[in-house]
C-alpha cells in the first residue's frame, strides 16, 4: 500500500500498487472524482531504507532548476547531478548546495531537498521534499506535507518563500 494525496481535494488515500493496471496515467479520486496522475513515487521500507518505484517511465536526461527573475531575485540556473541537493537562500553560513542569490527572507537557508538518483534501468529520478522550512515548499501550487516526497516532472513549478523555480530536463 502506498500513500497518495489527491492534488485537487488533498484527500489522503492508500493505494495497493499491485492493483494499478500497467500503462495508466491517472485514476479517479473517490472523494472529488478528479483525475489523480500516476507519477508520484512510493516508498517501501524493506531493509529499513526506502526504494523509489515509479509507476510511469521517467526521463534519462539530467534535470535543472531555473530560478525565475523577480524584483528581489536574478534569474539563475542550477544543473542537478546525482546526489542530494539542499536548496535555499544564499548566505555566509548556508548549508545549501543550491544557494540562491535573493533578498527574499521568506526563503529559508535550507528550504527544500532535491535528490537525484538512478533506478534499476538507469533512468534519473529527481525527487523533492521540504526541509521543515518555516514557509513551506509549494509544488505546482500545493504545499508539501511533512515527510511528503514527490517525483519532479518536466516544467514543474516550485515556490520557496516568494521565489519561483522551474524544474526542467
Amino acid at each position: 500500500m502506498i500513500p497518495v494525496k489527491c492534488p485537487h481535494c488533498r484527500t489522503g488515500l492508500k493505494v495497493d500498487e499491485t492493483k494499478i493496471p500497467e500503462g495508466i496515467t491517472s485514476f479517479k479520486c473517490p472523494q472529488c472524482k478528479h483525475d489523480i496522475p500516476v507519477s508520484y513515487l512510493t516508498q517501501r521500507a524493506a531493509d529499513g531504507g526506502s526504494e523509489t518505484v515509479l509507476l510511469r517511465p521517467v526521463e534519462k536526461r539530467q534535470g535543472r532548476i531555473t530560478v525565475l527573475a523577480a524584483f528581489d531575485t536574478p534569474e539563475q540556473v542550477f544543473p542537478l547531478s546525482e546526489g542530494s541537493h539542499i536548496v535555499g537562500r544564499k548566505s555566509s553560513n548556508t548549508e545549501a548546495a543550491i544557494a540562491i542569490e535573493t533578498s527574499d527572507r521568506t526563503m529559508s537557508r535550507s528550504h527544500a531537498r532535491i535528490d537525484v538518483r538512478r533506478d534499476r534501468r538507469g533512468n534519473l529520478i529527481h525527487t523533492l521534499s521540504d526541509c521543515q522550512s518555516k514557509n513551506h515548499t509549494l509544488y505546482n501550487g500545493a504545499p508539501l506535507g511533512a515527510g511528503e516526497t514527490v517525483v519532479l516532472k518536466d516544467n514543474d513549478e516550485l515556490r520557496l518563500g516568494r521565489t519561483t523555480l522551474r524544474f526542467n530536463f
